[in-house]
């Protein structure tokens, strides 16, 4: 599997989880439903953590064909690109919700 297809597996294990842990025996309301469309992704994206955390990441990735483990250095790699311009991804989230939430009073 690539680092994206990993990542993948997190994020929809997460999604698996809000399903298989809701309490409701009512189906309109359980899982997912009824829950904000804003809030749906939290538990997912937490997920997606985990693959960045060392000790689960090195536990779980070897070469597919000689079982090598992941060495330090590509491990280190791996997190320098997840960080690499991540206030650029932050700033666009933040006008989205600027946009957002000057549209929502204007309509009011």
């Amino acid at each position: 599997m690539t680092f994206r297809e990993v990542e993948t597996v997190f994020h929809e294990f997460g999604h698996a989880l809000q399903h298989m842990l809701t309490k409701q025996d009512e189906g309109f309301v359980a899982g997912i439903r009824g829950i904000e469309w804003d809030a749906v992704e939290l538990p997912s994206q937490f997920m997606e953590n985990w693959c960045y955390h060392k000790n689960t990441l090195l536990s779980i990735a070897k070469h597919y064909e000689t079982g090598e483990l992941l060495p330090e250095e590509i491990y280190e790699k791996l997190v320098a690109a997840k960080n690499f311009r991540a206030g650029t991804f932050s700033l666009r989230q933040f006008s989205g919700a600027s946009g957002s939430l000057k549209n929502s009073f204007l309509r009011n």
